[in-house]
């Protein structure tokens, strides 16, 4: 004989129940609360799980709402940045051509806000907010591509592999394509 838990049943377990058993046997009213009472129990535990799926329910509903509010916050933030963007600062040198500088960009980034590090009145540092909501990350400000490029090798040898470099025509960013042939070999 086992137990209800699957284990093994001794002598003295198995006589009680013996004596259990015959005992409401003899006594249906006993037997009869029993039964009611087992009844009961299951109502409970079935009510008991019934909660908890409403709980887990009402969770997941808050967690999706969450979740929608922290995506609204975002935007909300990348909003803001579009519409309190600093105006680019072109460094004006004897070298520029026609107003064209070069940054050297190091990454676009939907999820950080670096924003507060901009300090374009210095052209250090640039963080601007493209059309996506993406931050796009540039340093620097050259008058010359091939100065540019120089920074750009230091970056990469500092670990920034994916360092790049970026014209701006009259402080407006164009495709390195447009200014080509600008560009001093």
């Amino acid at each position: 004989a086992t137990s209800q838990d699957g284990g093994k049943m001794s002598k003295k377990e198995k006589k009680a129940l013996v004596k259990q058993a015959k005992s409401l046997k003899s006594n249906p009213l006993a037997m009869k609360a029993l039964n009611d009472e087992l009844a009961s129990s299951k109502k409970e535990a079935s009510s008991a799980r019934k909660e908890t799926i409403d709980a887990k329910q009402q969770v997941t509903a808050l967690n999706n709402k969450v979740e929608e509010l922290e995506n609204q916050l975002q935007q909300a933030k990348a909003d803001k940045a579009k519409q309190v963007e600093k105006p680019v600062v072109v460094a004006k040198t004897s070298q520029n051509i026609a107003g064209l500088t070069f940054k050297v960009q190091i990454g676009g980034f939907r999820k950080r806000d670096l924003s507060s590090f901009d300090n374009s009145q210095e052209n250090l540092v640039k963080v601007e907010v493209n059309d996506a909501g993406i931050q796009e990350i540039a340093l620097g400000s050259f008058d010359s591509y091939q100065k540019a490029n120089a920074f750009k090798k230091h970056l990469r040898a500092m670990g920034l592999k994916d360092a790049w470099i970026v014209p701006f025509k009259d402080g407006q960013r164009v495709p390195l394509k447009d200014v080509v042939d600008q560009i001093d070999n």
